[in-house]
């Protein structure tokens, strides 16, 4: 029976990826998570095979966990961020066997960081899958920043595994889907043939910049100041309950100064079924997002049946399109009439309900490619 180590980045996402794990594999492998935990800000569950560390430096300098890593026939790092990470504090001797699976914001440190400390993180990363360490994007269009930033990767070396859902907490989003979603019908949010008078726009998922809030509010300030938006109410919803503190703060002023009252931040944090609840009362989202970002908020705004509207210049575009699903340009954003913004075909609804369905069962698949084999 093969013996994993799982080192998870401590965030919101933690507990159902050990949930996920444990459920499908405990039976297969024999697993332990070891998770750098110094706030209470996230749960990560209760178990004797979940390891709570202080400090990164616990897994040199404790002699049980170096027992652990030296004995195990695969170690996977999920989420390697380069400020505070496990990757440095690994000895040599079990690199080989490391796999490492990049969230996004991680890979793109990387490549953005400056200075001697990610010069050395990207030659140590080189190094890393010259010896033989896997590595796991959420999406296969994101191994062409991996090899832009640190080199080629071997075929057998490279994995695709989302970020997986805790299969004992299923969310329940058909009571939040649109009334076509369950009936014959065409219309959308329509009475008597009109648009309703007022919609909920869903913008960005977190206080990163990449999320470049300002140039969408611009866009919705705009659309609404076009000839047919007369009499139509439209409030951006922005969560902000995660991410740069400083960059929050500049998101509120000009949100603010661009979208006054029709501003609607979103600053506490939520669980993710209070959060479900939330957004379903929104009616479309738009992610500004320049780079792979905001994959749980848009695979959520997809499950609720919403519409939703991306940019063509990042790797998301070409994974969303390549699998079939309903995705909006935010180019065309820009132009389009009410109808065109806030109706979402019923074909395309359910074609984006039933891909995200299916994406559900390729989670257990990928991971069983990984850990298994």
């Amino acid at each position: 029976m093969n013996r994993i180590i799982h080192l998870p980045f401590y965030d919101k996402f933690t507990e159902q990826y050990i949930a996920f794990m444990k459920y499908h594999f405990d039976d297969k492998v024999r697993q332990s998570f070891i998770v750098r935990k110094n706030d209470d800000k996230y749960s990560i569950g209760e178990g004797r095979n979940i390891i709570k560390i202080a400090e990164y430096k616990e897994l040199k300098t404790d002699p049980r966990i170096r027992k652990r890593l030296i004995a195990a026939d695969k170690i996977i790092i999920s989420g390697n961020f380069p400020f505070e990470n496990y990757v440095k504090y690994l000895p040599p001797s079990v690199w080989k066997k490391v796999y490492i699976q990049f969230w996004g914001a991680d890979l793109y440190l990387y490549r953005d960081g400056k200075g001697l400390k990610f010069t050395a993180a990207r030659m140590i990363m080189r190094f890393l899958v010259k010896t033989g360490t896997g590595v796991i994007n959420l999406i296969d269009e994101d191994y062409r920043q991996f090899e832009k930033i640190f080199c080629r990767v071997p075929e057998a070396k490279h994995f695709v595994a989302g970020v997986p859902n805790d299969p004992l907490k299923k969310d329940n989003f058909s009571e939040f889907w649109p009334a076509m979603a369950n009936e014959a019908s065409d219309s959308n949010n329509k009475e008597n043939g009109k648009l309703s008078a007022t919609y909920r726009i869903l913008v960005g998922n977190a206080a990163y910049p990449e999320n470049q809030h300002k140039e969408a509010f611009e866009i919705i300030r705009d659309m609404k100041q076009r000839e047919g938006f007369e009499g139509i109410r439209v409030e951006a919803v922005v969560p902000l309950s995660y991410g740069d503190e400083a960059y929050k703060e500049e998101v509120m002023r000009f949100g603010r100064e661009i979208l006054g009252d029709s501003f609607v931040p979103v600053t506490d944090y939520m669980a993710k079924p209070d959060y479900i609840r939330f957004i379903a009362g929104c009616d479309m989202a738009v992610f500004n997002n320049n780079r792979q970002q905001a994959l749980g908020n848009i695979c959520i705004m997809m499950n609720l049946g919403r519409k939703v509207f991306i940019r063509d210049d990042t790797p998301m575009w070409d994974y969303f399109l390549g699998r079939g699903y309903y995705v909006y340009n935010i180019k065309d954003f820009k132009n389009a009439s009410p109808e065109e913004l806030f109706t979402l075909p019923k074909d395309a609804l359910m074609k984006n309900i039933h891909e995200q369905e299916e994406r559900a069962g390729e989670d257990l698949r990928d991971w069983k490619n990984i850990l298994l084999k």
